[in-house]
């Protein structure tokens, strides 16, 4: 896990296992801006002509993963996350969190793991809630408040011809 620029954000972590990188976005998010082999091209969608920065209240399209709510509502789905998030190393993973959302009451924490040597991540996204219903008075979907139960977990993994990838 290393601190470094990209492309203009200049709080990010990168984290690599010398096949494949990504990076978390520290200015805004939770977010992962970019996942790739080394030294190619980006997996993820990226918008350079939308890259607004600054606490504008409004909700952008920077690319990369969000973490986002579901079922889609419009206040909570699109709650801006234009704020700066706590990215933690915690050894075999890198955990994100973000401030309690002023629109929403919620709070966003996700869990990324990159296999150590295959161009795999997961990112979970642990049981955890500021609150069960927002400031708003939406509904947040239920799950447990503590714990590091999952409420939900993905995975992404790149495939190209690669000679000599451990088994």
């Amino acid at each position: 896990m290393e601190k470094i620029t990209y492309k203009g954000w200049k709080d990010c972590t990168r984290v690599s296992n010398a096949l494949v990188d990504l990076v978390v976005l520290g200015e805004a998010g939770p977010r992962i801006i970019r996942f790739g082999f080394v030294g190619e091209e980006n997996e993820f969608r990226e918008f350079p002509d939308l890259l607004e920065r600054g606490d504008s209240g409004a909700w952008h399209v920077y690319g990369g993963h969000r973490l986002w709510h579901a079922p889609e509502h419009l206040v909570r789905t699109y709650a801006p996350d234009n704020s700066p998030v706590e990215v933690r190393d915690c050894g075999d993973f890198v955990r994100t969190i973000q401030p309690v959302e002023k629109s929403t009451g919620i709070r966003k924490e996700m869990d990324i793991h990159l296999h150590p040597s295959r161009p795999s991540l997961t990112f979970l996204i642990p049981s955890r809630i500021a609150r069960r219903t927002s400031s708003s008075g939406i509904p947040v979907p239920p799950c447990r408040t503590s714990g590091v139960s999952t409420a939900a977990a993905s995975s992404l993994s790149l495939s190209k011809r690669i000679s000599n990838l451990p088994s």
